[in-house]
């Protein structure tokens, strides 16, 4: 799971004076009146459209496999969802360990994996030598969605993806943006790589719940005043 900050927020103190405040994800969720530690194991749902799942801080729910457009994963809270499907895929299966699932070679070179994590679902695709250069997804499905802020009725939002460097490489991740189209009145989500070879990169869009302090606990670090 690529390792990069999840809100950074950055105040002027004036007199060329910074201040970052950096929030992580939460490591823990009320519920029953205290707190419990995030586990998201990924198990059986009983639903034919999407078999595996689990329900913590979110509703995630996958098919075990990819099949032409059909709808991949659901992903949502209280009245808001999103439905997505990955376009110009191969019809692959995927393997569950724990919290997440892991699709090899789901584009021509590049592997897929949902890592379920409380109230975020990280999507992180490995690119390989003769990666595709760009990936699109089809919002099947939707509740409240705003293309503009890519956010689902205040619950959650898609974050920009990121092209993360391989473990040990002391280059910077690469901030991307989402392409926004639609195809038959659905939005159509594309990301295209820069030009180049990112053998070994990882390409990380991410779907996060809104944090909510009635849900969980957020950690938060506040550095770097300059």
């Amino acid at each position: 799971m690529a390792l990069h900050s999840e809100h950074v927020d950055r105040d002027n103190l004036g007199g060329g004076r910074f201040r970052d405040t950096i929030a992580l994800k939460p490591i823990a969720y009320r519920k029953d009146g205290s707190l419990r530690h995030i586990t998201s194991q990924l198990a059986a749902t009983g639903d034919p459209a999407f078999p595996v799942g689990v329900s913590e801080l979110s509703d995630f729910r996958v098919d075990p496999r990819i099949a032409g457009k059909s709808p991949l994963i659901h992903f949502g809270k209280g009245g808001s969802f999103a439905r997505f499907a990955l376009l110009n895929a191969n019809n692959v299966s995927g393997v569950v360990t724990g919290n997440a699932i892991t699709f090899l070679n789901v584009w021509n070179n590049a592997d897929l994996t949902y890592t379920m994590g409380g109230h975020r679902l990280q999507e992180d695709i490995l690119l390989r030598a003769n990666h595709p250069r760009s990936f699109a997804f089809r919002l099947q499905e939707h509740m409240g969605f705003d293309p503009l802020t890519l956010v689902f009725g205040n619950e959650f939002r898609i974050l920009q993806p990121v092209l993360e460097p391989p473990a040990g490489n002391a280059q910077m991740s690469i901030p991307l943006q989402w392409l926004m189209t639609q195809q038959g009145g659905k939005w159509i989500l594309t990301m295209t790589l820069p030009t180049g070879d990112w053998t070994g990169w990882t390409l990380d869009p991410t779907l996060t719940l809104q944090p909510d302090a009635a849900d969980g606990k957020d950690t938060t670090i506040a550095s770097n005043t300059q």
